[in-house]
């Protein structure tokens, strides 16, 4: 299925809701998704779909910003896309224009949005979101 930026935006709100806070860590332990972390390389994490199971690896050798960003971005996988089994290397999808990886970057942005440690413009910018997705987020 493909999102728009607005309703990724209320499955967002949705979840905050539900749940109460926006940590990325707690919706999934919530939603019955398992965090694993563990040295991952030059992977920041992947998400990952077996027997009905969710799973978010997150790199364990990078900082707790960048763990608490990946955590954010694959639980977008898990709840937009969660048959789909992704990889989110540092140096490609960072930057990808694939559809699945703006949607997760989308999600996350809007997550995390409600943290205080993150700047929006900056993290849209780190998260290369294009600016016509960014005026129905904000």
């Amino acid at each position: 299925m493909r999102y728009k930026a607005d309703e990724i935006e209320r499955i967002v709100n949705r979840l905050v809701n539900k749940h109460g806070c926006s940590n990325p860590y707690y919706i999934a332990k919530e939603n019955n998704i398992v965090v694993i972390k563990i040295s991952l390389d030059k992977v920041y994490g992947f998400y990952k779909y077996i027997k009905r199971n969710k799973f978010i690896f997150i790199n364990s050798d990078v900082d707790e910003q960048v763990q608490l960003l990946t955590c954010s971005h694959e639980l977008g996988h898990a709840v937009l896309h969660p048959r789909e089994n992704t990889i989110w290397l540092q140096s490609f999808t960072l930057f990808s224009t694939d559809r699945l990886e703006i949607e997760a970057n989308l999600f996350a942005l809007s997550l995390l949005r409600y943290y205080n440690k993150f700047d929006f413009f900056v993290l849209a910018n780190l998260l290369k979101i294009p600016e016509t997705f960014l005026n129905s987020v904000r």
